[in-house]
């Protein structure tokens, strides 16, 4: 149908508004954690079933080491590990998030830890963080202290900068190392 010329166009309908995340201070886990670590486990939240836990960096070891050798909880496989740069946050600008998962469970947690630039490594506990932690060191510029072999992993030694920080230039600039290769 065509409306006449200078009608009104019909009002747009509002979309439904989508899920939001929520407190997760009364999760099973999240008690169990804080009656363990106390102040270092911080707040937490819940989003579509997936829980997030922020903890102290200085804890973030014993706290991995405890969720991965508790019987109840068995968070044996680190799935992921990776960093999240958020430049505006002058205190802590880096956000460290590891995305664990219990196999015998069926469970996922993703634990964040907020740092200005440095980490411990949690190889002791996953070897397989090795690689993980070495790309946020390349990518991201966070130093992981105790790592077994801290180096870059997908751009040369000599390269300048980290390239997933957001202060990090878009476009392509002509660099010492392309300049020396």
């Amino acid at each position: 149908l065509e409306q006449p010329a200078g009608a009104p166009k019909p009002p747009v309908k509002k979309k439904d508004e989508g899920p939001k995340p929520t407190d997760a201070a009364d999760h099973p886990l999240v008690k169990k954690l804080k009656a363990k670590f106390g102040e270092a486990i911080g707040d937490a939240s819940e989003f579509i079933g997936q829980l997030s836990v922020n903890v102290a960096g200085a804890q973030i070891v014993a706290v991995c080491d405890y969720l991965k050798s508790d019987r109840e909880m068995s968070f044996n496989y680190l799935s992921d590990l990776t960093c999240v740069h958020y430049p505006d946050r002058r205190d802590a600008p880096f956000e460290i998030v590891y995305n664990l998962f219990s196999i015998d469970a069926n469970e996922r947690v993703r634990l964040k830890v907020r740092t200005s630039g440095s980490v411990d490594s949690v190889t002791g506990v996953w070897p397989a963080a090795n690689w993980l932690e070495r790309e946020v060191f390349d990518l991201f510029g966070v130093s992981v202290a105790n790592h077994p072999d801290l180096r870059r992993l997908l751009l040369p030694p000599d390269w300048e900068g980290h390239p997933l920080r957001k202060d990090y230039a878009l476009e392509f600039i002509e660099n010492a190392w392309t300049e020396r290769h």
